[in-house]
């Protein structure tokens, strides 16, 4: 839902007592603005999860055949960053249940949980460098330099590597500018015009 429709709707419940939108029906069409991001993250949520137990699975098993004592080393990395990675989407869970039932709350503590919601993915998207690419590269560099080839192999890999962790940052970089940004200053407007609304 647009901002400008909360605020349409908002001054028509205000205008008459016998308006049609209930607070319970204002809230579901908030509740609505909503569905798509969560939607998407529990996508992402869900293919990084089986990602991240195909990594474990393959290096954990790799470390136990190869005679490789840096392809062991960047296994155990690997398969160390793929559980951070995991444990990172999980504490940073969108569907996480509230002790209070939605309808019970005020407007705008409801609207406030939403966007405390869209900022903990915000700030999980912007510390990306740390949690999740930084220890998967750093493994698959130590995992190359094991590599039974010539240098030239290795350094096209390598590169291949820092190309990749270089492109999944800008497009989470990307992601956070042109999505979650734009939606964490609806809500943020939202809040203010129907906190004054409630104060006048």
């Amino acid at each position: 839902m647009e901002l400008d429709e909360l605020k349409d709707i908002w001054k028509q419940q205000k205008a008459a007592a016998g308006a049609n939108y209930s607070r319970s029906e204002l809230l579901m069409l908030i509740n609505n603005r909503m569905i798509s991001f969560e939607e998407r993250i529990r996508s992402r949520d869900r293919l990084e999860v089986l990602a991240c137990i195909a990594v474990i699975i393959f290096f954990g098993a790799y470390f136990f055949v190869t005679e490789s004592l840096l392809q062991q080393v960047g296994s155990v990395v690997l398969v160390s960053g793929a559980l951070l990675v995991w444990y990172r989407l999980k504490t940073t869970d969108v569907h996480k249940t509230e002790d209070r039932p939605m309808v019970d709350l005020p407007m705008a503590v409801h609207l406030e949980r939403e966007l405390r919601r869209v900022r903990e993915q915000k700030k999980l998207l912007g510390s990306i460098a740390w949690w999740y690419i930084l220890p998967l590269t750093v493994g698959l560099l130590i995992f190359a330099l094991g590599f039974q080839s010539g240098w030239a192999f290795k350094a096209g890999y390598i590169t291949l590597v820092l190309a990749m962790g270089g492109w999944v940052w800008k497009r989470n970089r990307d992601t956070v500018r042109r999505k979650f940004a734009p939606l964490e200053k609806e809500l943020e407007e939202a809040m203010e015009f129907i906190r004054d609304g409630e104060e006048s």
